[in-house]
């Protein structure tokens, strides 16, 4: 049973939609789905491998840094180049807080821009 109490018993009931034609449809339409389906399933795929080997990347890049500065590196506020001895803490805060006032600032501005789309606009400009 699912959340709202339908079950599978339901699902078994209703025709899938590859059985259905409707009248004046032709079924190399049906054919063109498919393979739109199957070009979008590949392109999920294709993003999650190009993630994955983005992740791979830039770990193998920064095992250099790891390996020389260990893992006080993330936590250490130094960044003193002649003596060779850095921290990212800086960098990240200062990532991290940027993010969050960029945050600040698109948030409220992207929900006004819906609210005025779905309430206030004139059906032209609304789609």
């Amino acid at each position: 049973m699912t959340k709202d109490g339908i079950g599978n018993k339901w699902m078994q009931q209703m025709p899938r939609s590859r059985d259905m034609v409707p009248a004046g449809r032709n079924t190399d339409t049906l054919i063109g789905d498919r393979l739109f389906a199957g070009l979008v399933r590949l392109s999920g795929w294709l993003m999650l491998a190009l993630l994955g080997g983005l992740i791979a990347v830039l770990a193998w890049g920064g095992l250099s840094a790891w390996s020389a500065f260990g893992p006080g590196f993330v936590w250490s506020t130094a960044w003193n180049p002649v003596t060779q001895h850095f921290g990212a803490a800086a960098p990240v805060f200062g990532s991290v807080m940027t993010t969050l006032l960029a945050l600040v600032f698109a948030v409220p501005l992207a929900f006004g821009i819906a609210f005025w789309l779905v309430e206030m606009a004139p059906a032209m400009v609304a789609g």
